[in-house]
């Protein structure tokens, strides 16, 4: 039982940090129900177009209807995220509907009396609260990079013009952050705090900057600041190769997190 409760806050979490933008922007929609919830960015980014089933259903069809077509109909790439909880019936519907499974994430959890982040950082390298559209777009700019040439890196670069323009990186639940040498962005991340907990998020390190330990700094960076103004639970997903590193600082894995992607439903 603790596990499906830690489980569920982590997805609830999950459901708020992708979810922050969209709510409160133009030209984006989230779709809530019982069953799931559907977040279409406007954009053919499947970075941003996500849905989360949150529970199971007999009639796998319909709730695939109701999730993924909503995509595929724009012609839209998008991922479908499922926890634990999803039975392997449903996973099997998923399959055999078109999508593909392209990662599997691990759930995991601390509380932050439990945290004890290093908050020695490399020379040379500070990080900042993001806390001003100048800072977003150059957070903007080295998030864009990691997706290279590809179209989606513009349309992370449009993404976040909505988030620069609103002034959302202002409030208190969604906290961005940048890592600088040099005054140049390297390394980004985020934290999202919500009623029952406060999520990790984003860690990373532009390709010609990592094996230095900046993501690390900024992980323990990020980690400072949640202690520093909050007490509970805090959350993250991990992949697999990643998930020593969280749990040597303190985190404990629950659930997986299955991740699956409409890419070869649509014309790209």
């Amino acid at each position: 039982m603790h596990d499906q409760k830690m489980a569920a806050l982590i997805q609830q979490n999950f459901v708020c940090k992708v979810s922050y933008v969209p709510r409160k922007s133009a030209g984006m929609s989230v779709i809530e129900t019982d069953e799931f919830v559907n977040v279409d960015c406007g954009l053919p980014a499947d970075t941003f177009n996500i849905s989360v089933l949150l529970k199971d259903n007999t009639d796998a069809g319909r709730l695939l209807r109701e999730t993924v077509e909503p995509f595929t109909v724009q012609n839209f790439p998008m991922s479908l995220w499922c926890w634990d909880n999803i039975s392997d019936s449903t996973r099997q519907a998923i399959m055999k509907h078109g999508l593909i499974l392209s990662e599997v994430n691990i759930g995991m959890y601390a509380y932050t009396s439990d945290l004890h982040p290093t908050m020695e950082l490399p020379f040379g390298f500070s990080v900042r609260q993001v806390g001003s559209p100048i800072e977003v777009r150059q957070l903007v700019k080295a998030l864009a990079s990691l997706f290279e040439e590809s179209m989606e890196g513009e349309y992370v670069r449009k993404y976040y013009e909505q988030l620069s323009e609103s002034e959302l990186y202002k409030h208190s639940d969604l906290k961005l952050f940048i890592g600088l040498i040099n005054d140049k962005v390297v390394c980004i991340g985020s934290a999202m705090y919500t009623e029952n907990s406060v999520g990790v998020y984003d860690i990373a390190t532009l390709p010609e900057q990592r094996n230095k330990g900046l993501g690390s700094a900024m992980f323990h960076y990020i980690l400072a600041e949640i202690k520093r103004s909050y007490d509970g639970l805090c959350v993250l997903q991990a992949s697999e190769a990643g998930a020593n590193i969280y749990r040597r600082a303190g985190f404990q894995p629950v659930c997986n997190i299955s991740v699956f992607e409409n890419r070869n439903m649509i014309d790209l």
